[in-house]
């Protein structure tokens, strides 16, 4: 006797081919009597396939819009910091310059301004502290 699947060959009797695992004829059971036909399993009403693949349409992206950029106009307020405390100037000259230069450079001119007002105003202020002693008449 040989395997229907595999051509193997099987002794008598055997239920399975030692090959390939197939049923052999003497494994087939005898035909049932039909059930009645309220007592049937329902067939399926078409044959199981898998789907093929289907291409997915492209996802909708919202364009990204970037913030407008920063206006690069001198601020009043900066400049008057940067004058009265120059190192608020030197700072902010440091670390904006590359994205707002026209900012940066205005807040480093007033510093600038302002230390040299200040240093000005010191030597001023020297100057008049001797001379004016002198003047009155007192000496040292």
């Amino acid at each position: 006797m040989f395997c229907n699947k595999c051509g193997n060959q099987i002794p008598e009797g055997v239920q399975f081919c030692a090959g390939c695992g197939a049923p052999t004829s003497a494994a087939e059971a005898p035909p049932q009597a039909q059930q009645p036909f309220a007592q049937q399993p329902y067939p399926p009403p078409y044959p199981q396939q898998p789907y093929p693949p289907q291409p997915y349409p492209p996802q909708y992206q919202q364009p990204y819009y970037a913030p407008p950029p920063e206006p690069d106009v001198p601020n009043k307020g900066l400049n008057v910091l940067s004058f009265f405390i120059p190192l608020v100037g030197f700072i902010l000259y440091a670390t904006s310059h590359q994205n707002t230069p026209i900012k940066a450079k205005a807040a480093l001119k007033m510093s600038i301004i302002g230390m040299c007002v200040g240093v000005g105003f010191g030597v001023l202020c020297g100057v008049l502290g001797v001379v004016i002693p002198l003047a009155m008449g007192g000496g040292w």
